[in-house]
């Protein structure tokens, strides 16, 4: 029989998630609220699982290192969503005559309507990216174990970090103390509430390579001086669109060919989690973008009223037409981690030329359908209702 995901243990610990802390130990630790709601529908999640490929999955989700939890907490929440539309999945699926590989999931929708194959992936957790987002997360940790400021939150605007170079955390901590201590928060409170994020100029603190850039939040008074409090209160969120687009693409191209022609729909979804310092916040617009090509404005001589169309340099179109057609569509979504599956919701871009078209798959999910269909976007569930989860969850 297989056991819980999470042990079975008095937990106390109430502070918050550092960040880059690893998911499972987080949440086996933690006495909030929100850490036992997500514990409990990961557990129960797992017991939705096909028995005989539950003990394996267990096993990954209990790694502390988050490469090897996040995709396998990715394949339990694409099962469950395929789950909330009726099916019957096969996890771990061999597919003949692909040497050896196996699918994640080989998928039968219900009233005898052809199976499919779906295939999770989570780009983007290792390699020199995920190097740098690491030592990131180090200073930022740094900072609220060290940073003694009772009166203000520090709104990072932008970090810098020398790699193999330890953290010389208590020089920028002090550079940062001595930069607050020439401020009257008096005097800062009296400014109009818009005014009192002080944006510019920026504060800078520098030492052995290291750099931090910030701002200044005026704390609430029944904050101030309060121990316990978090100094860091925000990180730039500025995103890389092209880091992003580029993100999936890669991942979507990895997994086209893959498992040679199965003959049947062929689904990649791919949880866009890691490809930036802050989570993504993926729209419909970049997905178009990345999979049926940039949206740009085109005119002739024999048409020379500008018009918007899309450049031959998606993953389903390019230079030379139609490509990667052995995938149906990709299923796209933002940054699922075990506390965001009811704000996120997947996306499936069917694929205009697919050998085997997506009709009729996943249609709870919003979708794009490309021309001939002018880019159709169709309204479908959000997170929230497709699992069934109450309003705030997991608060």
């Amino acid at each position: 029989m297989v056991g819980d995901v999470f042990d079975s243990r008095p937990r106390t610990e109430n502070r918050k998630a550092k960040r880059g802390e690893s998911h499972f130990d987080y949440l086996n630790l933690s006495a909030r609220k929100a850490a036992a709601n997500v514990r409990d529908l990961v557990e129960a999640w797992l017991g939705h699982f096909p028995s005989r490929a539950r003990a394996k999955l267990r096993t990954r989700l209990r790694s502390t290192d988050n490469v090897v939890f996040l995709p396998a907490f990715f394949e339990l929440y694409c099962h469950e969503m395929l789950r909330q539309h009726g099916y019957l999945c096969e996890p771990d699926f061999p597919i003949e005559g692909a040497a050896g590989k196996n699918v994640d999931f080989k998928v039968h929708p219900p009233d005898g309507k052809p199976p499919f194959l779906l295939e999770a992936i989570v780009p983007g957790l290792s390699g020199p990216a995920a190097a740098d987002r690491a030592r990131i997360d180090a200073i930022y940790n740094a900072i609220d174990a060290k940073l003694d400021s009772p009166h203000f939150f520090i709104a990072i605007e932008e970090a810098n970090a020398k790699p193999r170079v330890p953290i010389p955390v208590g020089t920028l901590c002090r550079q940062m103390e001595k930069q607050m201590a020439r401020l009257n928060p008096d005097v800062f409170a009296a400014q109009p509430r818009g005014a009192r994020r002080m944006s510019g100029p920026l504060w800078k603190a520098t030492a052995a390579g290291w750099t931090v850039v910030y701002s200044l939040i005026l704390k609430s008074p029944a904050l101030r001086g309060r121990p316990g409090v978090r100094p860091i209160g925000s990180v730039a969120r500025e995103l890389n669109h092209e880091e992003l687009l580029s993100t999936i693409r890669a991942a979507v191209r990895a997994k086209a060919s893959r498992y040679g022609r199965p003959g049947i729909p062929y689904i990649v979804a791919t949880n866009v989690v890691a490809c930036r310092w802050a989570l993504p916040s993926l729209d419909v617009a970049d997905g178009k973008e990345a999979l049926y090509g940039r949206e740009i404005v085109v005119s002739s001589r024999d048409d020379p009223k500008p018009r918007l169309d899309r450049a031959k340099d998606g993953v389903f179109v390019g230079p030379k037409g139609p490509r990667h057609t052995r995938v149906s569509g990709a299923m796209l979504v933002s940054a699922i981690t075990p506390w965001s599956v009811a704000s996120q919701s997947p996306v499936l871009y069917h694929h205009p030329w697919a050998e085997h078209p997506a009709a009729g798959i996943l249609e709870r999910l919003p979708a794009v359908f490309p021309p001939p269909n002018r880019d159709l976007y169709r309204e479908g569930c959000e997170g929230r209702e497709l699992f069934e989860l109450p309003e705030g969850w997991p608060e």
